[in-house]
């Protein structure tokens, strides 16, 4: 029987304790005793499990599926390059809203409590480890070996990559949660099949601040050579090349080269694809853009959380040049539609959007329009592993005055404490009611960064700012 001082295997992690025994050590009918102890009393659920190794390569992103309560181990073996200078390991969870972990070690041996690599939590819900050629955590022509453990059932994408090395995007739609450093630059590689249709290259930045660079053809020489560059091309962080613009290059198809640059070491998702499809919105990030007169753009939302009752939907535009209406209704979709049907069936007229409506939004700086969920159209089919919520939110935004107007949209999701998440150096607007709080957040990932400075400039009104590094809800009572 196992005791406090002998034993094969100890795990001791606060919350969720994982213990897990090599396939090696495992030979014929192996029994294997487990002992639980609590320094109080204490009540647990105890599981045991057989599940398989994986060895995967690095430089492409891996989708698994769990079941809920499931764990898996992966290992990545590194190149015995010289060149490789960083070692990037990472998991993200596609909802996210569900809980999972992960831990690793170097080598071969399992992680435990006592030789696991620090990961630090990133995006929305995601881990990410970073490791330079003077940490002890480095190595060349070894394996890292990643254990995932996850609550319910849902994908999780794992990827590892090295420095210099340059990632194939492989799917039409192409998605990919990612990290650069201080200085260091992550290149992508990304193949447009369809000329006809148009290339978009759209950045999310959670933490720090980056820049991208795209060029057809390959990597520029430099990237100041690229031909594109998201401080000249797309304030917005996307990026629209249409048939005609690559065809003034002679690259309507083909490769093209997707460099993102850190200013700061940052945080950051890329999405890649080849179609003409309007944007989906997420809770809590902001999307800008430009409009010429009469113009229109269409955002969509769609979440698991359009199906709670007693949910307020807010869409927030927020003007910086011109003049502006919102509009946003509910639509009623297929759970398995996808994004181009969505489209299809949802998106508003011009007619309609130039309706007059005397509860229209018609803004030439900052308003909002509230729904509240629709319950009996949003619905969540629990049968269907890959299914979503039967309706989406459609926001529709069109510009009212004769030149370009500059515009963002937020979507504030009010059933919960809600959290915006502030970009390196760009403002947020943004107006409250009376004793109703706002809540932020920033994320520094830089360990060189020793201050953090937050301004808050008042237009009307007495507000007040508090901050907490602890407090999810800072307050002053």
């Amino acid at each position: 029987m196992p005791s406090l001082g002998g034993y094969s295997a100890r795990c001791a992690f606060y919350g969720e304790d994982f213990c897990v025994v090599n396939s090696g050590e495992l030979k014929g009918k192996t029994q294997v005793t487990i002992g639980v102890y609590c320094d109080t009393e204490c009540e647990y659920r105890l599981q045991a499990e057989l599940t398989e190794e994986l060895l995967l390569d690095t430089g492409r992103q891996y989708r698994l599926f769990f079941h809920g309560e499931q764990e898996r181990v992966v290992r990545f073996t590194i190149p015995n390059d010289p060149n490789i200078t960083t070692v990037e390991i990472k998991g993200v969870n596609a909802n996210k809203f569900d809980r999972f972990n992960m831990i690793m070690s170097k080598g071969n041996a399992l992680p435990t409590s006592e030789n696991a690599l620090y990961l630090r939590p990133a995006w929305e819900n995601g881990y990410v480890g970073k490791f330079t050629d003077d940490c002890s955590c480095f190595c060349r022509g070894c394996n890292y070996t990643v254990l995932i453990s996850t609550e319910k059932e849902g994908y999780i994408s794992v990827q590892a990559s090295t420095s210099g090395q340059v990632i194939d995007l492989r799917e039409e739609t192409a998605e990919v949660y990612d990290s650069v450093m201080f200085m260091h630059v992550q290149c992508y590689n990304y193949r447009v099949r369809d000329e006809i249709q148009d290339l978009r290259v759209k950045l999310e930045v959670f933490a720090g601040d980056p820049n991208v660079y795209v060029n057809p053809g390959g990597r520029a020489e430099t990237l100041d050579a690229s031909q594109f560059n998201s401080r000249d091309h797309f304030e917005n962080e996307e990026l629209v090349l249409t048939s005609q613009e690559r065809r003034k290059r002679n690259a309507t198809t083909g490769n093209y080269s997707i460099c993102v640059f850190g200013n700061m070491a940052a945080t950051y998702k890329l999405t890649v694809t080849n179609q003409n499809l309007d944007h989906f919105l997420k809770a809590g990030l902001s999307e800008s853009g430009y409009m010429d007169y009469h113009e229109m753009n269409m955002f969509y939302f769609r979440d698991p959380v359009l199906a709670q009752e007693n949910t307020n939907l807010s869409a927030q535009l927020h003007v910086m040049v011109g003049s502006a209406r919102l509009r946003s209704q509910f639509c009623e979709v297929d759970p398995v539609d996808s994004p181009v049907t969505i489209q299809e069936k949802c998106a508003m007229t011009k007619e309609f959007m130039l309706a007059e409506d005397p509860n229209e939004r018609k803004e030439s700086h900052l308003g909002a329009e509230a729904l509240a969920t629709n319950t009996s159209m949003c619905r969540l089919p629990q049968a269907t592993r890959d299914a979503q919520v039967s309706c989406v939110m459609v926001v529709g935004v069109i510009g009212l005055t004769e030149w370009t107007t500059h515009y963002s949209v937020n979507l504030k999701v009010e059933s919960q404490p809600h959290h915006t998440i502030l970009k390196e150096g760009i403002p947020a607007y943004d107006e409250m009611e009376e004793r109703r709080p706002l809540y932020y957040r920033v994320t520094v990932n830089d360990p060189a960064v020793t201050k953090v400075s937050m301004l808050l400039t008042t237009v009307h009104g007495d507000p007040d700012m508090f901050v907490s590094r602890t407090q999810p809800l800072p307050s002053p009572w």
